[in-house]
């Protein structure tokens, strides 16, 4: 049987230290065949948010996909938030909508985020 965690709003920048630890500890005993976060991995789509995000997706050593939230998006700067939204997020860009190769489930991204 394959189990898919799921997680979303984690708004590194303004995270809850306790519920992403929580979180972390449940990936690392229960052992996931892949985590899925939807959306709203940073705060205001800040470098070191998005670093500070990177580093605990990674830190959970399973496969993980990564779907673009609002507030993964530049929220000072209009501009960018309209002709670059995704410029800051290279820390991340390989998880984001990245395929799962998992047994008997097809994972399909849908950028939500226009």
């Amino acid at each position: 049987m394959t189990r898919l965690f799921h997680v979303s709003d984690v708004h590194f920048g303004r995270e809850d230290a306790a519920a992403v630890a929580w979180f972390d500890a449940l990936v690392k005993a229960e052992k996931p065949d892949a985590v899925v976060m939807t959306g709203d991995l940073t705060m205001r789509a800040r470098r070191r948010e998005f670093a500070a995000g990177l580093a605990w997706l990674q830190g959970l050593g399973v496969p993980v996909t990564v779907e673009v939230g609002n507030h993964d998006l530049p929220y000072f700067n209009p501009i960018d938030r309209f002709f670059r939204p995704y410029r800051r997020m290279t820390a991340v860009e390989r998880m984001v909508e990245q395929p799962l190769d998992l047994p008997g489930i097809a994972i399909i991204p849908l950028v939500t985020t226009a």
